[in-house]
């Protein structure tokens, strides 16, 4: 099969599909995804049967350089098992960031570098 180049929508994609199968360890529901003009992406889980709401944003363009291969569903493997379904840290709130996305935007705990 060949595979799927990598842009954003393709990786959220596959990352739908890992929520939807249901044989994750600590990630439970995609709550809501945004794709941006610059190539990032945005996605929000719960995690911990609902006791989390996770945040975390990645740069399409970063991720191809720093995964090979890149394609869509690699990199997809790569979110899920290294960030996704394993949160690293508790994260900070950022409530304008989710308010667009989420209906409790103060829930949210972003991963990664506070956005500039």
């Amino acid at each position: 099969m060949t595979p799927v180049p990598s842009t954003p929508e393709s990786v959220i994609q596959f990352l739908r599909t890992e929520f939807d199968r249901g044989d994750r360890e600590i990630a439970d529901q995609l709550v809501a995804s945004q794709i941006d003009k610059d190539g990032t992406f945005t996605i929000i889980w719960t995690a911990y049967r609902g006791e989390r709401t996770y945040g975390k944003t990645w740069n399409i363009q970063e991720l191809h350089v720093a995964f090979s291969p890149n394609d869509a569903e690699t990199l997809a493997g790569d979110i899920w098992i290294g960030e996704i379904n394993e949160p690293n840290g508790e994260g900070h709130r950022d409530v304008e960031r989710a308010r667009n996305l989420v209906d409790n935007p103060e829930e949210v705990r972003w991963l990664g570098s506070p956005r500039r």
